[in-house]
């Protein structure tokens, strides 16, 4: 289901089944629910499960990224801490004072790109040390690697800047 508070007038459009027609399929489909505040999961086969939710961590659990067997997370809502989980089932890696909203892993899982309050940020994606601030001549948002690792994507914002969510005029 999903929600969307316009002027304190919360908006709700119908529930949403999904199909997964691929039977051969391995993994799980990770999406943001605003009924659990997180992470769910949907194996390819099975039914949706609370990945990183509320319920499970206490913690609001929002923007994240899924690659290399990893998921990138920020708990606490946005401007939040970010974390890393192995998708294995392994215990989260908190980042510490780290803070950000849309991440991206390198190709090879080695590092992590975050956005918090308009820069970018590079981080050990091991270790979650901060190893530079990248430069932008504007505030940035929704950071994506490209699949060879030489590139990276951003939604520049050329316009009205509130939060890294809550801007207008951006570009690519």
């Amino acid at each position: 289901e999903l929600e969307l508070a316009i002027s304190g007038q919360v908006l709700a459009a119908p529930v949403r089944t999904i199909y997964v027609n691929r039977m051969d399929a391995q993994g799980s489909i990770f999406y943001w629910s605003t009924s659990t505040s997180g992470i769910m999961e949907i194996p390819y086969g099975g039914s949706a499960t609370e990945y990183l939710t509320v319920n499970n961590t206490g913690h609001c659990v929002g923007c994240h990224t899924v690659r290399n067997g990893k998921i990138a997370f920020t708990y606490d809502g946005g401007n939040g801490p970010m974390g890393v989980k192995n998708l294995d089932g392994s215990d989260i890696v908190s980042y510490g004072a780290a803070y950000g909203n849309f991440t991206s892993f390198s190709p090879d899982g080695q590092y992590l790109l975050s956005v918090y309050m308009g820069a970018l940020y590079l981080y050990d994606a091991q270790t979650g040390a901060e190893l530079y601030q990248v430069p932008t001549s504007i505030p940035v948002s929704h950071v994506d690697w490209s699949p060879n690792g030489d590139l990276v994507a951003v939604t520049g914002i050329g316009g009205s800047y509130g939060c890294d969510w809550c801007f207008y005029e951006g570009n690519i």
